[in-house]
């Protein structure tokens, strides 16, 4: 399971570092040459993700677990047609969506949590 993790670590963290948190385009230079699940992945999960889509049942937000790759692989219960995490395929992942979008009604994290991604590792 952790090298399906692996293989998607590439597209989120290329999403994570093309966040355009101000109005300062980004750069190519700022991505790692290589990703790193538990560098650069899982801390991001952990801190922006975990809190409503992690191991705690009584927390979490739409039924969407992503601590458990078996959990995030499979199809969204708002949207049986999409999937969070799609190895291989970050464009068709909802994460890689959600965290892409200008529409702050979809954005995640959502604006009202005050956690932000940003381009920086």
């Amino acid at each position: 399971m952790f090298h399906r993790y692996v293989i998607f670590a590439a597209g989120l963290t290329a999403a994570l570092f093309s966040c355009n948190t101000n109005t300062q385009p980004r750069t190519a230079e700022v991505m790692p040459d290589s990703i790193d699940y538990s560098f650069h992945i899982r801390p991001i999960l952990s801190d922006k993700c975990f809190a409503c889509h992690g191991p705690d049942a009584n927390k979490r937000e739409a039924g969407l677990r992503l601590d458990i790759a078996d959990s995030a692989y499979k199809a969204l219960q708002e949207s049986p047609d999409m999937h969070a995490l799609v190895p291989g395929n970050p464009r068709a992942s909802a994460v890689f969506l959600r965290i892409t979008t200008e529409d702050s009604s979809l954005r995640m994290p959502p604006p009202a949590s005050n956690m932000q991604l940003s381009a920086s590792p």
